[in-house]
């Protein structure tokens, strides 16, 4: 959890969306005709939103390990005597 917690908030310290930014996505769903059902404001959208929606469950699963520091690093050898 302290793993996590520390990457969170980097993460929002580096990539963090500015309140104005917040602002202008409210304002658009509430002064829309037709609003979305949801409104994704995500910085580095592809990367963050899309891409993670489109992969398997365990893929991201195995990259958050790995990004948190939970799992060790696969080196060549490791993924060539698993993989053929």
């Amino acid at each position: 959890m302290q793993q996590f917690q520390k990457y969170i908030v980097t993460e929002a310290r580096t990539n963090g969306l500015s309140p104005e930014r917040l602002g202008e996505a409210v304002h658009v769903a509430l002064t829309t005709a037709k609003p979305k059902a949801r409104y994704a404001v995500v910085p580095q959208r592809f990367k963050k939103w899309t891409l993670p929606r489109l992969l398997p469950a365990r893929i991201l699963d195995a990259q958050l390990a790995k990004l948190l520091g939970l799992t060790k690093p696969e080196s060549d050898s490791d993924f060539l005597a698993e993989n053929g």
